[in-house]
């Protein structure tokens, strides 16, 4: 992804995204290079370090929601199922254009999951 793109999808000015990719860079967790279609464009990439650290902090913040879920009775297991066929919905859509009538509906208008 280029700097810009980076920027806009953060919402953060070009600026402030390529001095946060200087220090992700200097801490090994990003690698940029010039896009050899447009000399003038950088490409961000994570490297093998950043996906790591990523991930991991990811399942920090898993443990984190499901502590909370479960302290708030929610049972996790219903979440994640839940979550599961949100995901696979939403996945279904986006491949095939979809109409809503082959979207299962309950009569209260709800989506049938």
């Amino acid at each position: 992804m280029t700097q810009r793109q980076l920027a806009d999808a953060l919402g953060l000015s070009e600026a402030a995204t390529s001095r946060a990719l200087r220090t992700l860079r200097e801490a090994g967790f990003v690698e940029t290079v010039i896009d050899e279609t447009h000399a003038g464009r950088r490409l961000a990439s994570a490297t093998h370090a950043g996906l790591q650290t990523f991930h991991a902090s990811g399942a920090a913040m898993e443990t984190e929601l499901r502590d909370w879920l479960v302290r708030e009775g929610f049972p996790y297991e219903d979440y994640v199922a839940d979550s599961k066929r949100l995901a696979d919905l939403l996945a279904s859509l986006t491949r095939t254009p979809a109409s809503t009538r082959d979207i299962p509906m309950k009569p209260d208008g709800s989506v049938n999951l």
